[in-house]
């Protein structure tokens, strides 16, 4: 996919199979470490985010890449399921009802890391329907921080709806495969 409106050159959005994701871990740490900082140390991410999801089920990552081969924003997720750390705590929190329905099998979207620019939303709305596009799950998860207004618009744009609190700060958002609507615009 191809949108070449984004800084006057074309932008590609691929997705990277582990082996790609893998010798380009560095890029995408340096993405992460802006976007999150959630990890001190890139080892660290690796082994207990990025590595450990890539030996997950169905793990698909998509990369906004410009044509210079530089990185401009990333997406990860896999096949979620019961015995999980997160999908443990999102059937924690959420109703018995709604966990049941919607926990286990699911798509789960892990990250959608794009820095500040002005062409952040387009480029998230281009890495949202790469990585969504063609997934074999009926039911898709994502945790958004809440502070991160530009995030949430893009999937309630797309389809996507609150679930409830995962903790303070942040929400759980759920969307049905048919719902999710790539290519439109909000």
């Amino acid at each position: 996919m191809i949108d070449p409106v984004l800084w006057g050159v074309e932008v590609e959005y691929e997705l990277w199979d582990v082996a790609t994701a893998r010798a380009r871990q560095d890029e995408l740490w340096a993405i992460y470490e802006t976007v999150c900082a959630q990890h001190e140390d890139q080892m660290v991410w690796h082994e207990s985010m990025l590595g450990k999801h890539m030996r997950r089920a169905r793990f698909r990552l998509a990369a906004a890449v410009g044509p210079d081969g530089t990185v401009a924003g990333f997406g990860w997720g896999y096949t979620g399921h019961e015995g999980q750390w997160w999908s443990d705590r999102v059937a924690e929190v959420l109703a018995p009802c709604l966990a049941a329905r919607w926990v286990g099998g699911h798509f789960e979207v892990v990250e959608l890391a794009v820095p500040d620019q002005p062409e952040r939303s387009a480029i998230l709305v281009h890495l949202h329907d790469r990585l969504l596009t063609g997934m074999p799950e009926q039911r898709a998860l994502v945790s958004v921080d809440d502070q991160d207004r530009e995030i949430r618009d893009v999937l309630v744009g797309r389809g996507w709806h609150p679930l409830g609190k995962l903790t303070r700060g942040w929400t759980i958002y759920g969307a049905h495969a048919e719902h999710l609507v790539p290519g439109a615009l909000f």
